[in-house]
């Protein structure tokens, strides 16, 4: 008996099991390259499974398919449409958040060198102002 990975990998993914729905997804796919609802479907997964980056990687792949394929059918044009403005959502967020978090990155060294610097400064007065309080002995 032929396992049916399309319908496993659609149970995992209603069921949340994002993981295992991928992999039924892929061999899946080996025999059915040209599936594009179910490598849309994979990418899905990936991106509620917290993987961005192959989310992204699966919609490129999808985009450059597409360009190949004279005429789409109709629901696999408006899943790609849906999926499409997805992706490009998820890449300008993850590339919002590389910013801020670059920035913040950049902050907190800049924040980090100010108290060092302030640590230096009090170290070197409080240095200075001992040396002017030491009774000198000039006998």
């Amino acid at each position: 008996m032929e396992t049916n990975y399309y319908q496993k990998a659609s149970e995992y993914m209603k069921a949340r099991k994002y993981g295992l729905a991928i992999k039924n997804f892929e061999l899946h796919l080996q025999n059915s390259p040209q599936d594009y609802k179910a490598l849309m479907q994979q990418g899905i997964c990936y991106y509620l499974n917290d993987s961005v980056e192959q989310f992204l990687k699966i919609s490129h792949k999808i985009e450059n398919l597409f360009a190949a394929v004279n005429k789409l059918p109709s629901k696999i044009r408006l899943m790609w449409r849906n999926y499409k403005s997805l992706a490009r959502k998820v890449a300008a967020t993850a590339m919002i958040s590389g910013t801020l978090l670059s920035t913040a990155a950049a902050c907190g060294k800049t924040e980090q060198k100010t108290v060092q610097d302030q640590n230096l400064i009090e170290t070197t007065t409080s240095e200075q102002q001992n040396k002017k309080k030491t009774p000198v002995n000039l006998r």
